[in-house]
């Protein structure tokens, strides 16, 4: 199962603006497949060990790495909101 992939820096909306405009064709179709996306933006493969755990800003742009097994994928996936 392949990893998730992370793009460090891409949690602002200036940053998901220029993802958009610079791997999206600004949202048209036709746009760049996520290989291509992936050689353009650095990005961070979260691979770990049995147990480990990444902590992330929800609104860091990621995907997952191909699946290539037979056997499903699991993630655990929440939120934190501090009061108020």
């Amino acid at each position: 199962m392949g990893p998730t992939i992370m793009l460090p820096g891409s949690h602002t909306g200036d940053a998901h603006q220029e993802f958009i405009e610079e791997c999206c064709n600004g949202g048209d179709s036709g746009s760049k497949t996520d290989v291509t996306m992936l050689q353009q933006w650095p990005h961070y493969e979260c691979t770990g060990r049995t147990g480990d755990a990444f902590v992330m800003c929800s609104q860091t742009l990621h995907c997952g790495g191909a699946n290539t097994s037979s056997t499903r994928r699991v993630l655990l996936y929440f939120s934190v909101v501090g009061s108020g």
